[in-house]
């Protein structure tokens, strides 16, 4: 390493963490990248700078080892280099390219904790939404959308949808289905280095639909069928408003995002999740669902359902072999362990 570089890597508190860098691949060359490009557009040793570092690091769309170094980087950042504002680089994004270049956008989630699950007193709320505290000790990406019918044609010349339209949210899909997407795009695009394309687990999902918040939903802990595609006929609270019901799926980025600038979270179609359902959950750092099972979870509402099955804890089930038209899915990049 040359003196010039570890002066500058002293500069920004990260000279002590040399090797944890090494472990993950990036070599001095690649260091030498990062930090020649971040120079020209920052100053060195302050704490705003190394957060702003790390905030640039997370997103740096010149290759896929830029995205992978800052989110090695931003978890050290959290715990070690004493940025303690995570969220300073959600919402920060990165494409990848499908076959014919069709583009699939994510959203960076950042390290932190929060409470899977619902408190006593909301209402609506079920039995197997018992709160447990969850860790997620790295970031991930997470699509900012529903897989929409153009992706999905894109990597199998087909589209079973019931509904059609390039924008709308592929449906009609089963847990197997949107695994084969994940194991044809994972062959076929290049993923970022140190990465893998995966189905959300349930904690990973319900941690991009809460965006930093515990109210019932990202948007507060009311929603309308202005807000989102529901039935606005079963709106929630019971003493708001009702709204319209439309019938179908509507395209994807109609509505607003959440904090993070992910989009559909709520209603338009069920999303499939990696996960085995089980009565329980289990909480800690960056948890999985049961080995084996019967059911896959499925996590977000529908275009036909009421606002409660739409609450960012709301939890239900299907048989990996179900197709319906209220059903899709969405996919995250997740850090190989």
């Amino acid at each position: 390493m040359s003196t010039q570089l570890l002066a500058i890597l002293t500069g920004l508190g990260l000279a002590d963490l040399m090797p944890r860098f090494y472990a993950e691949g990036i070599d001095d060359d690649l260091l030498r990248e990062l930090t020649d490009i971040d120079l020209q557009l920052i100053g060195v040793g302050r704490l705003g700078d190394r957060k702003r570092l790390l905030k640039k690091l997370a997103c740096a769309p010149t290759s896929a080892e830029l995205a992978l170094a800052g989110a090695i980087v931003l978890e050290i950042g959290v715990e070690e280099v004493g940025v303690h504002d995570p969220h300073d680089a959600a919402g920060e994004t990165l494409e990848l390219k499908l076959p014919g270049g069709e583009p699939i956008r994510f959203s960076f989630c950042p390290p932190g904790i929060f409470h899977m699950g619902s408190p006593n007193e909301e209402p609506k709320r079920c039995e197997d939404e018992v709160p447990v505290r969850v860790q997620f000790k790295t970031g991930f990406w997470i699509a900012q959308t529903p897989v929409t019918q153009s992706q999905f044609e894109a990597v199998f010349r087909e589209n079973p949808s019931h509904f059609r339209g390039e924008t709308l949210p592929v449906d009609s899909v089963s847990w197997g289905d949107a695994q084969n997407f994940v194991n044809m795009v994972s062959d076929s695009a290049e993923i970022p280095k140190g990465f893998h394309l995966e189905l959300p687990t349930e904690a990973q999902w319900e941690y991009g639909c809460r965006a930093g918040t515990q109210s019932v939903f990202g948007f507060g802990d009311s929603l309308t069928s202005v807000e989102a595609n529901f039935d606005g006929n079963h709106h929630y609270p019971n003493n708001t408003k009702k709204g319209p019901y439309l019938g179908k799926t509507t395209p994807v980025c109609k509505y607003r995002p959440n904090a993070w600038g992910i989009f559909d979270m709520h209603g338009n179609v069920w999303e499939w999740c990696k996960d085995w359902y089980g009565d329980t959950r289990l909480g800690g750092v960056d948890p999985q669902g049961p080995s084996f099972g019967v059911n896959r979870v499925r996590r977000g509402g529908a275009w036909n359902g009421g606002a409660a099955f739409c609450r960012a804890a709301f939890r239900y089930y299907r048989s990996p072999e179900y197709r319906s038209n209220h059903f899709g899915f969405r996919v995250a990049l997740v850090a190989r362990k």
